[in-house]
C-alpha cells in the first residue's frame, strides 16, 4: 500500500515516487521465483496527475508490479491509506504487506 503526497509544487514529489518505484522493482529483481507482478495499491492525496504520471511509471515495470489506484483525496493525510491496508489485511489475515509513502 502506497500513499503518495503530491503538492501544488509537484516536481519533487514525482521525482521521489519514481525513485521509489525504481527501488522496489530493482529489489523485485532480485528475488527468485516470483512468477508474477506484485500488487502496488496506492492513494493518491493533494494535486491530481492530470498527465498520469504515476501510471505511466507503473506501466513501465508491468512485470514487477501491477498498480491500482485505490482513491483520490483532495486533502488529508495517510489515515486514507492505513484504513485501506486495515480493511484489506482484515479481509485477508495471511497476507503480507508494506506500508509505503512518498
Amino acid at each position: 500500500f502506497y500513499n503518495v503526497y503530491i503538492p501544488e509544487q509537484n516536481a519533487t514529489a514525482i521525482q521521489i515516487v519514481f525513485e521509489q518505484l525504481t527501488q522496489i522493482v530493482e529489489g523485485l529483481r532480485q528475488i527468485r521465483g516470483i512468477q508474477q507482478a506484485i500488487p502496488l495499491r496506492y492513494i493518491t492525496v493533494g494535486r491530481t496527475l492530470a498527465d498520469e504520471s504515476l501510471v505511466s511509471m507503473c506501466g513501465n515495470y508491468s512485470e514487477q508490479i501491477s498498480c491500482t489506484h485505490l482513491a483520490h483525496f483532495a486533502q488529508g493525510h495517510e489515515e486514507h491509506t492505513l484504513g485501506a491496508m486495515y480493511e484489506h489485511c482484515s479481509a485477508h489475515p495471511l497476507d503480507r504487506v508494506i506500508y509505503l509513502h512518498n
